[in-house]
């Protein structure tokens, strides 16, 4: 609760009551096609004075003000709309993902609300994931099977983020409701390793047999494009395929073999 904090905190309640928040998607590839097959949803805030919010603290502000369901809620929303004007979820299999606070779980009608947003856009929810970090899956109390089970009663999928930073016993996947794993960029970055490389093609077999896709985030270069390739990994994400775009202006495009020149069509 410093100084600082306390100002964001209400300019960022403020912000999020008159639509400040600005969306940006980040598409995830099925390196099989080279199509999207999956858009991130990233959160950006300028404030007034013209300091740039990053996601992360973004969410914790909200949760430190207690008001992160509120945020969430806002960004599914808006999420929802921009998606609709780029996908058609009838002849795309694209999943929308968004970044989930433990805290919203806490709230009873959180989940309630959002399925009144996919009856009112006529949103699938099967479309429709959330992406809670793996360390609050470990560590945080509000996170139980019970809680995890709602969301997928709804349909809705349930990623877990930064996966593997933390923790190397992925045994305990088996016993969660999950329909995918992102990697943490960390572990991407580090296949140089062999005992890394080891642990991933662990991964990716562990993966296949619990019918869970798993997806490597942060791929920032044609090296370690090829070595996931060579791994066997099959979804990937990161600024080497395209950066975040505006969720106004994302539009999901047909083209093919994009990859290969880094201009990725989305």
């Amino acid at each position: 609760y410093s100084e600082r904090n306390i100002s964001l905190i209400n300019q960022l309640r403020d912000a999020i009551a008159q639509g400040n928040i600005t969306l940006y998607f980040q598409p995830v590839y099925d390196l099989r096609s080279d199509r999207a097959c999956g858009i991130e949803v990233l959160t950006r805030w300028d404030t007034e004075q013209g300091q740039k919010i990053s996601p992360s603290e973004i969410f914790y502000l909200a949760e430190v003000g207690g008001f992160v369901a509120e945020l969430t809620v806002s960004v599914v929303e808006h999420a929802i709309r921009y998606y609709l004007a780029a996908v058609n979820p009838k002849t795309n299999d694209v999943r929308l993902s968004i970044n989930l606070s433990p805290k919203c779980l806490r709230e009873e009608r959180f989940l309630e609300e959002v399925g009144m947003l996919l009856r009112r856009y006529q949103m699938p929810s099967k479309m429709l994931s959330f992406e809670i970090k793996e360390a609050a899956i470990i560590e945080d109390p509000s996170i139980t099977r019970e809680s995890l089970n709602s969301i997928r009663a709804m349909g809705v999928g349930l990623t877990i983020d930064e996966f593997g930073a933390a923790y190397s016993n992925y045994r305990y996947l088996s016993s969660l409701p999950v329909t995918e794993v992102k990697l943490d960029q960390r572990v991407g970055a580090a296949l140089d390793s062999r005992a890394r490389s080891d642990e991933l093609m662990l991964l990716i077999r562990l993966c296949q047999e619990q019918d869970i896709k798993l997806v490597v985030h942060g791929v920032e270069d044609q090296k370690t494009l090829e070595h996931l390739e060579q791994l066997g990994c099959t979804f990937a994400q990161g600024h080497y395929f395209a950066a975040p775009v505006k969720a106004s202006e994302f539009r999901l495009g047909k083209g093919l073999s994009l990859r290969r020149t880094r201009s990725l069509r989305v």
